[in-house]
């Protein structure tokens, strides 16, 4: 199976385990707070990091210089996207902003610790077979 279709596989997985807890906790303990939003928010985090991984795994067969300095380059444009999307949101929704800031936080820490966990397997295997 190739590298981006088990981290795609693993993204999807980990999107709907999110989903179901999301689900059951926004039904329960956090019904107050809840966002439509928050789907949009989801599902955004999801396929961003997908086409990440895609990107990466693509900038993974060139030099270590370029490499880096892409990576860099696109992580660096992931923030820039999500704090436009954070200010632009909270500042249309000042009402909403906390429990936006609060939902998002909290996708982003996910996203990335998932992000870290899957990428790095795949770049010691790599880094060994060069």
């Amino acid at each position: 199976m190739q590298p981006i279709t088990k981290i795609l596989i693993k993204n999807i997985i980990f999107t709907l385990i999110i989903a179901v807890v999301s689900f059951v906790l926004f039904k329960t303990v956090f019904s107050a707070n809840y966002l439509p939003v928050y789907w949009l928010i989801l599902i955004g985090m999801s396929v961003l990091t997908a086409l990440i991984h895609f990107l990466l795994i693509k900038l993974s067969t060139q030099s270590h210089s370029k490499f880096s300095s892409r990576f860099i380059l696109i992580t660096g444009l992931k923030m820039i996207f999500y704090l436009f999307f954070i200010i632009s949101y909270s500042f249309l929704n000042p009402k909403q902003a906390v429990s936006f800031l609060i939902s998002f936080i909290v996708l982003y820490i996910a996203y990335t610790v998932f992000e870290v966990i899957i990428i790095l397997p795949f770049f010691k295997h790599h880094n060994r077979q060069q």
